[in-house]
């Protein structure tokens, strides 16, 4: 039995770990939003018991489905 070195093998381990993670990750986005804008949807979405995050999927789900 030939044994691999342990460089092959941690090797080896980094490229699963990346197919694996490449098929669960989830894209991310960057915007820039005046000093503003963000509190006031930070404030509203606050008041809604939801996050910046949700509020955006919200949106940009609406916006895709619109023909």
């Amino acid at each position: 039995m030939v044994r691999q070195s342990t460089t092959v093998r941690k090797s080896r381990r980094k490229t699963l770990a990346k197919k694996k993670t490449k098929a669960n990750s989830k894209a991310r986005i960057n915007i820039e939003l005046s000093p503003e804008l963000h509190r006031r949807v930070k404030v509203k979405a606050a008041a809604q018991g939801k996050t910046i995050r949700d509020v955006v999927l919200v949106a940009l789900e609406r916006f895709v489905a619109r023909p």
